[in-house]
């Protein structure tokens, strides 16, 4: 399912802390009585009937002015370098530790601040968690000729992201924004509905759903309600391949869920 970041943001400046308190509650981990949580704003089931809308969701995550210098996205691309184990490009590595030298006093200020509970957010930058309508004309194919390192054909993903999806999109900050207004809040700025025609960037959210979606009939799926596949009478699939639509929430509860159903429907004795 596709993913926004960055394309709204609110700027906190000016605004009470009562209303930072409630907007901190969409923090991508917010601290909360009952330990780290993270909620979002989502349409009603009615609302999304009458507007014809996709199950979009929306969060975001908290920055203050430090985390817009050049030295803390130097830590972020240093960080981001050692989880992938990329340091390959030295040129690049070493302009990064530059950076990061230089701006030594002020992370170091950010991280006691962040440790302190003193770090004071300047910025909510929102994220799009967005249900992708299925398309027929979305699909996998297989290269014959480009192989993988064990002589296997690699995969080309061929992805659309259609005109309903992006019309739920534009729809979901609309009402984000009258949401916040209404609580006094008239800071948040789009570039989607600033710039309503434009192909904003969607990110691939890896939750690859749909390539042998679940269907009563052949024709329009690969598997069964029991997981199934159509016509084998001993072949069974379970993930997120199986859904019928991703919707906008990560699918790993779903798919042990679906799992563990086709534990028991496999345990059973044979009819």
């Amino acid at each position: 399912h596709p993913r926004g970041e960055g394309l709204a943001h609110i700027d906190l400046r000016g605004l009470s802390p009562a209303q930072i308190e409630r907007l901190a509650l969409l923090h991508e981990r917010a601290d909360s009585a009952y330990g780290k949580v993270q909620l979002r704003v989502v349409f009603t089931e009615d609302l999304q009937r009458s507007e014809q809308l996709l199950n979009h969701g929306l969060h975001g995550y908290l920055v203050a002015d430090a985390h817009r210098s050049p030295g803390f996205r130097s830590y972020k691309r240093m960080t981001e370098r050692i989880r992938r184990r990329d340091i390959a490009d030295r040129r690049e590595l070493a302009r990064d530790l530059a950076l990061m030298a230089r701006s030594t006093p002020q992370l170091v200020k950010l991280a006691l601040d962040r440790a302190r509970g003193r770090s004071e957010p300047t910025e909510f930058v929102v994220i799009d968690q967005l249900e992708h309508e299925p398309d027929p004309e979305s699909r996998l194919t297989i290269i014959p000729r480009d192989t993988d390192r064990y002589g296997l054909p690699r995969l080309r993903l061929d992805w659309r992201i259609g005109d309903s999806t992006r019309r739920s999109h534009h729809r979901m900050h609309e009402l984000f924004r009258d949401a916040l207004v209404r609580a006094g809040i008239t800071t948040f700025h789009s570039d989607v509905l600033d710039h309503p025609d434009a192909e904003h960037e969607l990110l691939d959210m890896k939750h690859p759903s749909g390539t042998t979606r679940m269907s009563s009939s052949p024709r329009t799926g690969v598997v069964d309600a029991d997981c199934r596949v159509h016509g084998t009478d001993n072949l069974y699939v379970v993930g997120s391949s199986v859904f019928p639509t991703s919707g906008h929430f990560n699918p790993t509860l779903m798919i042990v869920a679906l799992a563990a159903r086709l534990a028991d429907h496999l345990a059973r004795p044979a009819a």
